[in-house]
C-alpha cells in the first residue's frame, strides 16, 4: 500500500512538475512574441484573456489529436470503433448511426474505445493502440513548431502554433512515460504493464468486450460468466488484470447477489492491488449502498464515506452508480428528503443523455429497491 501511494505521489509530482514548465514555456512565448512590455495596460489585460482561451485552445486540440491516434492505429491493427470522448462530450455508434452522449470520466481529457480484435494465440496487439495517441502527439509537436518559425504568419498566429507545439509535447511525455496516477494509469504505464503479459493482455480484451457487448445493450449479468472468474491476489497487482476483479464485482451487482458482491468488494479494496482509484472508490460507493439498502448498517455506511469517496462522488456527480449511492444516503444517513429528490431528478436527467441505457436499467432496479423500503 506504502508502495503504490509513493507511485501515485511520484506521478502527480512529475505531472504538476511538466504542466508548470509547459506554463513557463507558453509565458516566454507569449512575452517574446507579443512584445507585451509596451502594451498598455488594458491592451495587457485583453492579450491574457485571448492568451488563455488560445492555450486551452491548444490543449484540446492536442487532446483531439490524441485520441485520434488511438482511433488510427486501432483500426490499423483489428480494432473497431465503439466510441470517441473528448471532455464530457462522447459519440458512439448505437443502432448503426452516430449519436452523441454526455460521460466525463476523473483523470482523463477524453477517451477512444474499441472492439477488440480475436486473440490469437493468448495475444492482441496492444502496443500501437495504447500508444497511438503518444506517437501522434510527439509527431504534431514538431510539425506544430516548425509552422511557427518558418512560415510568415501574424503574431498571434506564431503563438498559437507555439502553444500547439508545448502542449503536443507535453501531452506526449504525460502519456508515454508510465505513470501511476491518481484516478488511473497513463498510456505508457498500461502498454508496460500488458506488453509482455498474456494474462494481461486476456484481461484487456476482457475488459473491451465487455464494454462492446454493453454498447450493444447486453447486461453484464448475461456475459459469458468465464470473463468475470476473479484473479488470483498476486495477479490482482497488475492495474489491467485487477479491472476483472472489479468487473466480477460490478456483475455480483448487477445479478443482485450482494452479500458475495460486497465480500468481494471488502476483499479488494483491503488487499495491495492495481486498482486504480476510480474504481476503488466505485466500490466503496457500491458498499455503500449495500450497507444501507440491504444490510441496514448506517453506521458501516458513514465509516465508508471518507474523504476520497465524498470527492469522487462530486467530482461523478452525474454518473449513474454515484448519484445511486448520494440518493441512497441522503434518504437513509443524512434524512433529508429534499436532497434526495434533488439527486433523484439528477439521476432522471443523466439518464437522457447516458451513453449506456444497459446500466441504467440495473441503477434503476436498485433506486426502486431503496424507494419501495422508502417511498418519497
Amino acid at each position: 500500500m506504502k508502495k503504490k501511494r509513493e507511485n501515485k505521489t511520484k506521478g502527480k509530482g512529475i505531472t504538476i512538475l511538466l504542466s508548470i514548465l509547459i506554463g513557463a514555456a507558453c509565458g516566454v512565448m507569449w512575452a517574446h512574441f507579443l512584445d507585451v512590455k509596451k502594451m498598455s495596460l488594458q491592451e495587457l489585460g485583453n492579450t491574457m484573456v485571448w492568451t488563455v482561451l488560445f492555450f486551452y485552445a491548444a490543449i484540446l486540440i492536442q487532446i483531439v489529436i490524441h485520441e485520434t491516434g488511438h482511433l488510427v492505429f486501432g483500426l490499423l491493427t483489428g480494432y473497431k470503433f465503439l466510441s470517441f470522448r473528448i471532455l464530457g462530450m462522447m459519440w458512439m455508434k448505437q443502432d448503426g448511426r452516430m449519436v452523441l452522449r454526455h460521460m466525463r470520466i476523473p483523470g482523463t481529457g477524453g477517451q477512444c474505445l474499441m472492439g477488440p480484435p480475436d486473440m490469437k494465440d493468448g495475444k492482441i496487439p496492444v502496443k500501437l493502440y495504447l500508444m497511438g495517441g503518444t506517437i501522434f502527439n510527439a509527431v504534431s509537436a514538431p510539425l506544430f513548431l516548425v509552422l511557427a518559425l518558418a512560415c510568415p504568419i501574424v503574431r498571434w498566429g506564431k503563438v498559437f502554433l507555439l502553444f500547439l507545439a508545448a502542449c503536443g509535447a507535453g501531452t506526449a511525455i504525460l502519456n508515454g512515460m508510465p505513470l501511476r496516477l491518481a484516478m488511473v494509469n497513463n498510456d505508457g504505464k498500461n502498454a508496460l504493464e500488458l506488453t509482455k503479459n498474456p494474462e494481461a493482455q486476456r484481461a484487456l480484451w476482457i475488459q473491451l468486450k465487455v464494454l462492446e457487448q454493453t454498447a450493444k445493450g447486453v447486461r453484464v449479468a448475461q456475459m459469458p460468466a468465464d470473463w468475470f472468474v476473479v484473479p488470483s491476489d498476486e495477479a490482482m497487482k497488475n492495474a489491467n488484470i485487477a479491472t476483472i476483479g472489479v468487473l466480477a464485482a460490478n456483475r455480483l451487482m448487477d445479478q443482485q447477489r450482494f452479500e458475495e458482491a460486497d465480500a468481494l468488494m471488502a476483499h479488494l479494496t483491503a488487499i495491495d492491488s492495481g486498482i486504480v482509484g476510480l474504481h476503488r472508490n466505485l466500490m466503496l460507493c457500491d458498499r455503500i449502498y449495500i450497507a444501507l439498502a440491504i444490510k441496514n448498517t448506517p453506521e458501516e455506511a458513514k465509516a465508508l464515506m471518507t474523504k476520497e469517496v465524498v470527492k469522487i462522488m462530486k467530482v461523478m456527480r452525474n454518473y449513474p452508480s454515484a448519484l445511486r449511492t448520494a440518493y441512497t444516503y441522503a434518504l437513509l444517513v443524512e434524512k433529508n428528503k429534499a436532497k434526495a429528490d434533488e439527486i433523484y431528478l439528477r439521476l432522471q436527467k443523466c439518464m437522457k443523455t447516458y451513453p449506456y441505457p444497459v446500466e441504467l436499467l440495473a441503477e434503476q432496479e436498485l433506486v426502486e429497491k431503496v424507494e419501495r423500503g422508502n417511498p418519497i
